[in-house]
Order: structure tokens, then C-alpha cells, then sequence
């Protein structure tokens, strides 16, 4: 037990000014002072907050979506950011719509998990 208790251990880390400390009660605060800082509550400035509830335009969505990583593997939805761009021109308005909704309801849409299944026999 006191063996695996052992191996459990932190027995030294780097502290932020990257000096290595050994003593184990030095490193306890270090991890200590990391996590409270971390969970700290934070506040934001009213122009962020004003910016958080505004409504999304299809210029920012167009934007993100033009902007996202190729060759990422598909959504949720099945379908690649390539598909997206290139059928951009087709299903912006529906895109646009669906995510205008979303940000004002916090719904998704049911079409979005929709699926279709086909069985196809052998011959």
C-alpha cells in the first residue's frame, strides 16, 4: 500500500519561474495557487457581454464557415466542411436560418439529427 501511495506522489515540479522545487509542501501550494487561479470567478466587460447577446449575421457565419479547417472528418450531421463550401452558394440561407434560430432559442432544429436509412437488398 505505502509502495503505491509512493508512486501517487508528486515529488517535485517547475514553479513559474521555472525553478525546479522538491519540498512537498512548496509543491502542494503550487498546485494549489494553479487550481485556485483556474477556478477563480472571472468577470467580463460589458461591451463582451453586450457582444454575447447580440444576434449572430450571416456575414459572421459565412465567415466561420469559410475559415474552418479542411479535411476534418464530418459533423454530426455527416456532412465535411468541403461539402459546405462548395455547396455554400445552395444551403446558406438554411445554414444561416438554422443557426440564427439556435442562438436565439438554444434549440436546434429536429431536421439536423434526421436520419435516413435505406436497405439496399444484395442481388
Amino acid at each position: 500500500m505505502r509502495v503505491h501511495q509512493a508512486k501517487n506522489r508528486i515529488g517535485h515540479m517547475h514553479n513559474n519561474e521555472g525553478v525546479l522545487v522538491e519540498n512537498y509542501d512548496k509543491v502542494k501550494a503550487i498546485i494549489l495557487e494553479y487550481y485556485e487561479k483556474f477556478f477563480a470567478a472571472r468577470s467580463i466587460s460589458a461591451n463582451h457581454k453586450e457582444s454575447l447577446c447580440k444576434v449572430v449575421n450571416d456575414r459572421e457565419i459565412e465567415s466561420v464557415m469559410l475559415n474552418m479547417k479542411k479535411g476534418t472528418a464530418p459533423g454530426l450531421d455527416g456532412f465535411s466542411v468541403e461539402f459546405y463550401r462548395d455547396a455554400w452558394a445552395t444551403v446558406k440561407e438554411s445554414v444561416v436560418e438554422a443557426m440564427q434560430t439556435f442562438f436565439a432559442t438554444s434549440v436546434m432544429p429536429r431536421y439536423v439529427n434526421n436520419t435516413t436509412i435505406s436497405l439496399i437488398p444484395k442481388v
